[in-house]
């Protein structure tokens, strides 16, 4: 099963964080990169810029004020 998963964890201002987790046979492997104002501040992959636009959009799983 995929256990691999992208996770951002974002403010109503868009600062936080998106999480990765790379599942693989022989190893784990797990990113943490800092987000400012909905932008990565360092290069992210495709997965983790939409994990971005879906906490910006309000399309995650959980929002609290």
């Amino acid at each position: 099963s995929d256990q691999s998963f992208t996770l951002a964890l974002l403010n109503s201002q868009g600062d936080g964080v998106v999480i990765t987790s790379i599942f693989a046979r022989e190893e784990t492997r797990t990113y943490g990169k800092a987000v400012r104002h909905f932008t990565p501040q360092q290069g992210v992959s495709k997965e983790e810029q939409t994990a971005i636009a879906m906490a910006r959009n309000g399309d995650g799983v959980l929002a609290t004020p």
